[in-house]
């Protein structure tokens, strides 16, 4: 069985740019946005204090979940084919 990698990628991306979104409105309304401004360091133009802010995080965390899910279904797909290229295909016995 392989992984599809952009299906990984999309499926993170869309899961973890959700969870950030929904994330900064929270600590937004609760009043703690002091909490995720360590985000910055990592996601410039993200602000924890704002929607346009918590728009550009968004779009970040859509980058980096999607870039990891790729990853990880690279390093599955190398892995459970037993070291092959990564290019999909099924090992040959």
């Amino acid at each position: 069985m392989t992984l599809s990698g952009k299906a990984l990628a999309l499926a993170l991306g869309l899961l973890t740019a959700i969870a950030l979104f929904l994330g900064t409105l929270l600590s937004m309304l609760m009043g703690t946005g002091a909490t995720m401004g360590a985000l910055r360091a990592a996601m410039p133009g993200y602000s924890p204090y704002g929607i346009v802010g918590a728009i550009v995080g968004a779009i970040w965390a859509f980058i980096y979940g999607g870039l990891g899910g790729w990853l990880i279904a690279l390093f599955y797909n190398m892995f459970a084919s037993g070291g092959e290229a990564a290019g999909g295909g099924s090992p040959s016995a």
